[in-house]
């Protein structure tokens, strides 16, 4: 407990005691050293450590329930490094895979008679299928949804340039739209457009500064382009049809309007296992 040169250890333990009539309570323990002439004896210092667990277990209710709260609003990332209180003041991905994502209906496939769910039917009922795929691809995030619409992000924490970001976000918004298809039973169609680029800046935003908000050039351009998607289609802008390794399973497609960048449309329907035919150029 203590060495040649005279500084003293402390040693902390934890144990339980029992009298014959009460109940077990837990206590916390500090072995002090204390020297005479000639032997050194020690002197226990007790403390009823009952207070201190319910403490804990406070604490650990209380964290739980602004996981959950936080788990919806912000991405898993920042919500650990929020209550850990290690949150930086802005993040920048100088590379990412950007997609926004809305439903749109179908006349081909909907008839004007079908019933069609309004934006926060839509928001609420994609969101829980979408935070669930989620699960399975760590390194995109979703940002928050707003009137429908849904925008997600890539490497926007962690940038690995040896993955392919535009065929792993790509990847993911099939395995999502295949669960959503499934529950909207085909009455409205996902529509997606896919772009890449950066900077991307992320970072609390508002006055109590508890909203996260991210920023770029790229995400405004992707929502600004899902007018002119087809129903059940993804559209790519060229900085992410050259990303992709297979340019196969989209064409080149001749917007309604006039854009300042080309882009290329999807052959298959997003989500389906059924194809459509190649627009024409």
């Amino acid at each position: 407990m203590s060495s040649p040169l005279g500084i003293h250890a402390r040693k902390h333990f934890e144990f339980i005691c029992q009298a014959k009539i009460s109940t077990r309570t837990k206590y916390t323990g500090t072995l002090i050293p204390l020297f005479t002439c000639t032997d050194t004896n020690y002197s226990l210092i007790m403390r009823d450590y009952t207070d201190i667990l319910n403490m804990r277990e406070e604490l650990n209710l209380l964290n739980r329930s602004v996981h959950s709260l936080l788990k919806r609003l912000v991405p898993p990332y920042i919500s650990d490094i929020m209550t850990n209180n290690h949150m930086k003041d802005v993040f920048v991905s100088h590379e990412s895979a950007v997609a926004a994502m809305c439903l749109k209906p179908s006349q081909e496939i909907v008839s004007q008679d079908s019933d069609l769910l309004d934006d926060c039917d839509i928001t609420q009922v994609c969101i829980s299928i979408v935070d669930k795929v989620l699960g399975s691809y760590q390194d995109i995030s979703r940002i928050r949804t707003f009137n429908g619409n849904f925008l997600f992000v890539t490497s926007l924490f962690n940038d690995d340039e040896k993955t392919d970001k535009v065929t792993y976000l790509l990847s993911f918004l099939e395995e999502a739209v295949a669960e959503i298809n499934k529950y909207m039973m085909f009455k409205m169609l996902v529509s997606c457009t896919i772009s890449y680029g950066g900077p991307i800046y992320a970072c609390i935003t508002g006055i109590s500064k508890t909203m996260f908000d991210v920023l770029g050039n790229e995400l405004t351009e992707c929502f600004d382009n899902l007018d002119i998607v087809p129903p059940g289609k993804i559209i790519f802008t060229s900085e992410a049809y050259d990303r992709m390794k297979d340019h196969s399973i989209s064409s080149q497609f001749i917007p309604p309007r006039q854009l300042k960048k080309k882009v290329y449309i999807m052959n298959n329907y997003l989500g389906m296992n059924f194809n459509s035919v190649s627009p024409e150029l």
